[in-house]
């Protein structure tokens, strides 16, 4: 029986598990959990060092300790549970699908096939960043001269809502760390995957069309008017902004709702679409592009349709809803026991569209690159392309300090 790692809690797996004993190929889930936002990423020359005089070997991403700890359990454990532990397959979605693309840019054996959804243009810090955000934070607690012992000792004092707290709003990152992936090669981005791990077979990656719609609330608390020069002044190059205006549809006299749209769809395009891309035609380059294979899915790809949730795939769900929840959840597990759920894009560079009531082969041109892959010609053009992020940043930090709803 082949084995899901899954980089989130798998308390709602039983719907997938149960749709695979439907289809004939039961599969067995196992939820990981692991440190997240400082607890799992905070690192410095100080948290190193006192690792190693305890004989441990002192890793930058505490975080990506955990999974593969318990990664390599799955591995040689899974038996006792009927899993296969040589058909491991993880998966995980934004954050979680960060972790996966980080195992698959490492050197260490963990699964045979990824899933990737929603995988963010998330690049590794350098050590000395990181040290940085350390430093700042000892700074914060009066702590700058104090021995490395005193500033460790003041950080775990605190509650956990208290550090959270102390490092503020944002995005946790991870570092650079040779324990995990290797550097960049002259030349490679970190989305550009030309060099596959050999222990991986299959590869299935995709995105939702409208990825960053959750992040719209200081758009739709803006004028129009002041998001017009945001996206005016974001590239300081007017030919630039020319051609990035009508990709995007975006004129000097477009309504509040279509500067909304023209903001989450290059943002979306800038963080998630770019990277899904890369990831899956890159690989293409490689000399062995037969194996693995690189499953390019767009669209309604999400953990509800993944893990066949009955909102999605119950009776009372919308008949579009259901087929795209019975397509991904069938074409995922069959690429877990081993068999192609579509072709593989490097056949006619064609993706899987899976939205609606027919889940459908579409050329590459139909899909969301056609709007941006004009706009990143070379790396020059790519840093202007990318700027659309800091854009997402503020939205998302405008969402993130918005007070939570009382239930």
């Amino acid at each position: 029986m082949a084995a899901l790692s899954y980089m989130v809690t798998a308390a709602a797996s039983s719907y997938l598990v149960r749709r695979s004993i439907d289809l004939g190929e039961p599969i067995t889930v196992v939820g990981i959990n692991y440190r997240l936002g400082a607890l799992g990423l905070l690192s410095s020359k100080e948290l190193r060092d006192e690792a190693r005089m305890r004989g441990e070997a002192g890793y930058n991403n505490l975080g990506l300790h955990d999974q593969r700890v318990a990664l390599q359990w799955v591995a040689q454990h899974i038996h006792h549970f009927g899993g296969d532990g040589s058909k491991v397959t993880i998966a995980g979605e934004s954050a979680g699908a960060i972790s996966v693309f980080a195992y698959i840019r490492g050197e260490v054996p963990v699964a045979q096939n990824a899933l990737l959804m929603s995988c963010a243009r998330i690049l590794p810090c350098p050590v000395d960043d990181c040290q940085r955000t350390f430093n700042t934070l000892t700074d914060r607690l009066g702590l700058r001269t104090a021995p490395s012992a005193q500033k460790l000792a003041g950080l775990r004092s605190l509650a956990v809502k208290d550090l959270q707290a102390l490092v503020g709003v944002g995005v946790a990152q991870l570092s650079e760390d040779d324990n995990f992936f290797t550097r960049l090669g002259d030349n490679e981005t970190w989305e550009g995957l030309t060099a596959v791990p050999s222990w991986i077979h299959a590869i299935m990656i995709g995105q939702t069309r409208h990825e960053n719609i959750l992040f719209a609330q200081r758009w739709a608390a803006t004028s129009a008017k002041e998001l017009h020069e945001e996206l005016s002044s974001l590239h300081e190059d007017r030919e630039y902004d020319k051609q990035f205006f009508e990709a995007y549809g975006i004129k000097r006299d477009s309504s509040h709702a279509e500067l909304v749209s023209a903001l989450e769809a290059c943002t979306s395009d800038a963080l998630f679409s770019h990277t899904t891309h890369s990831i899956a035609t890159t690989h293409l380059q490689s000399a062995t592009n037969s194996s693995p294979k690189v499953y390019s899915a767009y669209h309604s790809q999400d953990n509800a349709f993944l893990f066949y949730y009955p909102q999605v795939a119950g009776r009372s769900a919308p008949e579009d809803f259901v087929t795209t929840a019975k397509a991904f959840s069938a074409a995922f597990l069959a690429m877990i026991c081993g068999r192609e759920p579509w072709e593989s894009v490097g056949v006619d560079r064609r993706f899987m569209s899976l939205c609606g009531t027919k889940p459908t082969m579409r050329p590459q041109s139909e899909g969301l690159d056609g709007r941006w892959l004009g706009l990143v010609g070379s790396p020059e053009r790519l840093e202007k392309f990318m700027k659309s992020i800091e854009l997402l940043m503020k939205a998302m930090t405008y969402a993130m300090a918005l007070p939570l709803e009382s239930e």
